[in-house]
This record gives structure tokens, sequence and C-alpha cells, in this order.
């Protein structure tokens, strides 16, 4: 089955279900149409766009959480389904649950997988990632020492230039990321939600304001 992550761009959009569609109609006109059970994600960065009832719960009942972008694409909201998996109690008791050392444990495994990622990512590019990569055996569990941030920081400079700085409000290459992390939490989020969690409860970030903070 083809997984489709759709963002709706288009200021002033009418959306709605017909026969197992998302319907997108401008003005009374229909401009796209997408099967739902097609989708994985639908992103929302425009203005003014009204929906149907029972399309958000089609879109619920489908596991595809709806994403809604603030004008520099940073998500602020989401709508997801409360019911997505036969034992989803039991596993969020035991996401819930877990214990601090294995909470480290794993965002110490998640940090060293980022880490080596931006590395091969860089030699994608044309630099090379072995910097980064001398960094990956300085993590210890919890990282204690803030090597995602050391490595971050070096990564995006070697990556767009010593004078790039990432910030979540500017326009340009940081929109255009921005965008980009909102696709990849909106397939992250499906996928956490289909195993039964619940993506605002994190290993290690603790935003009140992120609803996805599992999925960041």
């Amino acid at each position: 089955m083809q997984q489709l992550i759709i963002n709706i761009e288009t200021n002033g959009l009418f959306l709605k279900k017909h026969r197992g569609f998302l319907i997108a109609e401008k003005l009374g006109e229909e401009v796209s149409r997408v099967v739902i059970d097609d989708l994985a994600c639908v992103i929302v960065s425009a203005h003014g766009i009204t929906y149907t009832n029972n399309l958000m719960v089609s879109l619920a009942e489908n596991n595809v959480p709806v994403i809604f972008c603030d004008r520099s694409y940073s998500p602020v909201a989401v709508l997801q389904p409360v019911v997505m998996h036969q034992r989803q109690g039991n596993y969020i008791r035991q996401q819930v649950g877990l214990s601090l050392p294995a909470q480290k444990r794993c965002w110490q495994n998640i940090v060293k997988s980022k880490i080596a990622w931006q590395a091969h990512a860089l030699r994608v590019a044309g630099q090379s990632g072995r910097e980064l990569l001398s960094l990956v055996d300085r993590v210890k569990s919890g990282d204690p020492t803030n090597v995602e941030a050391n490595a971050a920081q070096r990564y995006w400079k070697l990556l767009f230039g010593k004078d790039f700085r990432r910030d979540r409000q500017k326009t340009g290459a940081n929109a255009q990321l921005n965008y980009g992390y909102a696709v990849l939490r909106g397939a992250a989020t499906r996928a956490i939600l289909a195993t039964g969690l619940h993506p605002s409860i994190s290993l290690h970030h603790s935003a009140k304001i992120n609803p996805l903070a599992l999925a960041r």
C-alpha cells in the first residue's frame, strides 16, 4: 500500500470526505483528491482551512495524524487517534513506567544513531563526517555531557557554512528545515501510534508545548 504524506499549503481550502477520498475544494470547485487509506500523515501549513467532522473521524480511524504548523512550518498541535491499538492501555502503562536507567540507555542509543546519521549526511553532501563520528563513543547513558548538542552545532556549520545558525523562527533554509522536520515527525508519529505507544510521552524531551516529544 502506498503511504502518502500530504501538505495542505493552499489558503482557503475546504476539506471533506467523500466515498473514501479526502477531497480539497476551493470556492466550491474540487482541486484535489486522495484515497484516505493511502495516507500516512496530513500536514496543514495554510490558513483559512475548514474541515468536516466526517473527514477528521475517518483520518483518526485510519491512524492518520494531522499536524498543524505555524508560518515557519513548525508543528504547534497534532490531532491523533485515541483508539490505535488493541493493547494500547497496557503499552502506555509500560511506556510511562519505564525505569529511569532504561530511559537513559534508550536515549544514549538514539543520540549515537543520530550523530552517526549526521555523519552519513555530511558524506553524502561531499563533506567529511569523521569529526562527528569521533563523538559517537563519547555518548554515555542519558548523554549527561550533551554530546548531542555539540554534534548538532558542528553538523550545521559543516553542512551550511560557519555562519549558519539553526533558528526555527527564521525563513530561508531554516523554514525549509522546519518543513522537513514536520514531514519526518508525521512519519515517526504514525509509527509510534501504530505500536500502541503515545508520542507525547518522551524518553528525554519534556517541553510542555511539544505534543510529539517522543517523535522529535
